[in-house]
């Protein structure tokens, strides 16, 4: 029998608004994203060309955690309909 639940990498945090990584996947892209964010740093002298290099960077970001996290929503602490697999 198949498991038809949503493997996340990323569950939503328990207080504000986002997410954090839930498994290797979501802190591999953590990562990777720290080290674009690095090399970037000091691959352009240029602050426009960064920045532009580092919006994109950061809205892949943001794609990433939709695609592989539940939908956002703000959080303040536990509550009784909190969902295990999707929130932390």
């Amino acid at each position: 029998m198949k498991n038809t639940e949503k493997e996340y990498w990323f569950k939503r945090r328990r207080y504000g608004f986002g997410w954090t990584p839930a498994c290797w996947q979501g802190w591999a892209v953590v990562i990777v994203f720290l080290i674009i964010f690095v090399v970037g740093k000091k691959m352009f002298d240029d602050n426009l060309i960064y920045s532009i290099f580092m919006a994109t960077a950061i809205i892949s970001l943001v794609i990433a955690s939709l695609y592989k996290g539940p939908k956002p929503k703000w959080r303040w602490g536990r509550s009784k309909d909190d969902n295990p697999s999707e929130d932390i």
